[in-house]
């Protein structure tokens, strides 16, 4: 069953040389640069060969898996709404006709901001990651042909939209089927089948990727910090977020802490 992935809306750059992954989806864009070797993408059902010099675009909520034909060298970024957001009018209710832009790794102007990606020693280094990512995007969408999205991908979209700006209020079935116009035992089969996640799921994994944030930056109880996460009881959460992150809330703080401080020593 494909698994749907939650990145907590990070940018994330990589090099590495084992692209193989299992079938997986998220809201964010996958980006591949393939330096060396050759690899297989399915998207959404479809096969795609990634070649040296090749770019891989993997637009938002796009089921995906990789399967590595040998060594490989390549470059993946992760790239939250937070910056493809200005591209929207491209991205938003589309997908690519063909992910694949031949030369898409070999252009210069794409290497050389790649290469500042991944050079993440400067101060302000997540800022401006952020817009040489951005301008990696606008030069490889210049590319990339799309097409409008079928009406289920559209439903998708709308109600994982409407997710992301309201898990933080009470939000169920009925809720999105009234607000969106849509059967709400047809949302629950939007996320079983195309998501393979159930609608509860998604929305407690949304809440504790938030708990996480707090966790990590604020000193709020720990009940503060699971009302304001969009939990309405305590033990919900607690469970919740055991189960996701492995340890309780109370215990993932204390070792985030414990981190903070030993990296001071």
């Amino acid at each position: 069953m494909p698994v749907y992935e939650n990145h907590g809306n990070i940018l994330r750059c990589t090099r590495s040389n084992h692209l193989g992954y299992f079938a997986h989806r998220h809201r964010e864009i996958e980006l591949v640069l393939m330096l060396e070797g050759t690899s297989t993408a399915v998207i959404d059902g479809v096969s795609h060969t990634i070649k040296p010099g090749n770019a891989l675009i993997v637009f938002p909520n796009q089921l995906h898996k990789y399967i590595t034909d040998g060594p490989e060298d390549y470059i993946l970024f992760l790239i939250p709404a937070t910056i493809y957001n200005d591209f929207e009018e491209s991205i938003n209710g589309h997908k690519p006709v063909d992910p694949i832009i031949k030369e898409g790794a070999k252009n210069p102007y794409v290497q050389s901001l790649a290469k500042m990606c991944l050079e993440s020693e400067a101060r302000f280094a997540y800022q401006r990651d952020k817009h040489l990512t951005g301008a990696i995007l606008s030069i490889l969408l210049e590319e990339l042909q799309v097409y409008p999205v079928e009406a289920t991908d559209s439903a998708l979209e709308r109600v994982l939209i409407y997710c992301e700006q309201h898990f933080l209020e009470e939000l169920t079935l009925d809720v999105l089927s009234r607000e969106l116009f849509l059967g709400k035992y047809y949302i629950s089969h939007l996320f079983s089948r195309q998501l393979g996640i159930s609608f509860i799921n998604y929305i407690n994994a949304l809440r504790i990727e938030e708990a996480v944030k707090l966790l990590t930056t604020t000193d709020l109880p720990i009940t503060d910090v699971c009302f304001a996460s969009g939990f309405t009881c305590t033990r919900t959460f607690n469970r919740a977020f055991t189960k996701k992150i492995g340890v309780s809330p109370r215990e993932y703080r204390m070792r985030q802490k414990k981190e903070r401080l030993e990296l001071w020593v």
